[in-house]
C-alpha cells in the first residue's frame, strides 16, 4: 500500500511539473506572438511604423479572446471598482509627479522638440483606445498571466516592466526606453498594490498625453 501511495505521489509531481512547463512555454510564446514579435517587426521596418497602433490594436483583441479562453474573471483582470478609489489617488498622486518633472526638463532643453501627429481624432483615440489598450495589454493580462504562475511580486513588476518598455523600441530612441522601464516600474508596483485597470488606463492617458506634448514620444 505504501509504494502505491508513493507511485501515485511521484506520478502527481510529474503532471503538476509537466503542467507549470507547459505554462510557463504558453506564456513565453504569448509574449512573443503579442509583444516583443510585433515590436521587433516594427523596429525591423518589417512592418511600417505607420502602422504601430494597429499592430497594439490587434494585439490586444487577440489577448482579449486569449483571456477569454482562459476563462479569467473581471476581478483577476482589475476590471474592478472595490479598490477604484485607492487606485485613483495612488496613481493620479504619481501622474502629477511625473507630469510636473516632464514640464521641468522640457523647460531645461532637454528633450527633442515635439512631434505631435497631425491627424485631428489622435488624442481622443490615444486617451480612450490606445492607453486603455497598453494597459490592458501590459498589464491586466500580464500580471493575470504571471499571477497564475505563481510568479512573486518582484518578478511581476520586472516583467511587465521590461514588456512595457521593450515595445516602445520601435521609436529608436535610448531615453524613451529608459523612461518608459522607470514608468513601467511605477505602475506595475501600483498595479501590484492597487490591481485596477480603469485607474491606471487614466494615469497612462494623464502621462501619455504629456510625454507627447513635451516630445519624449
Amino acid at each position: 500500500m505504501a509504494d502505491v501511495q508513493h507511485h501515485r505521489s511521484d506520478d502527481g509531481k510529474r503532471r503538476n511539473t509537466e503542467r507549470s512547463n507547459s505554462d510557463l512555454t504558453a506564456f513565453l510564446l504569448l509574449l512573443l506572438l503579442a509583444f516583443y514579435g510585433p515590436a521587433t517587426l516594427i523596429w525591423l521596418d518589417i512592418i511600417p511604423f505607420a502602422l504601430r497602433f494597429h499592430s497594439l490594436l490587434i494585439s490586444a483583441v487577440g489577448l482579449a479572446v486569449y483571456v477569454v479562453l482562459r476563462g479569467y474573471s473581471r476581478r483577476q483582470l482589475g476590471l474592478r471598482t472595490d479598490n477604484l478609489k485607492d487606485a485613483l489617488l495612488i496613481n493620479m498622486t504619481f501622474s502629477a509627479a511625473a507630469v510636473g518633472a516632464l514640464t521641468v526638463v522640457y523647460g531645461l532643453g532637454l528633450i527633442r522638440a515635439p512631434t505631435v501627429p497631425t491627424w485631428n481624432l489622435f488624442f481622443p483615440l490615444y486617451v480612450v483606445l490606445f492607453c486603455p489598450a497598453q494597459e490592458f495589454t501590459c498589464r491586466a493580462v500580464l500580471f493575470a498571466e504571471l499571477e497564475r504562475l505563481k510568479f512573486g511580486p518582484v518578478a511581476q513588476v520586472l516583467i511587465t516592466a521590461i514588456t512595457y518598455a521593450f515595445i516602445h523600441i520601435i521609436y529608436r530612441d535610448l531615453l524613451i526606453l529608459a523612461a518608459t522601464f522607470v514608468i513601467g516600474v511605477a505602475w506595475g508596483a501600483i498595479y501590484w498594490f492597487r490591481p485596477n485597470f480603469y485607474a491606471v488606463s487614466l494615469s497612462h492617458a494623464a502621462l501619455g498625453v504629456t510625454s507627447i506634448l513635451v516630445g519624449l514620444v
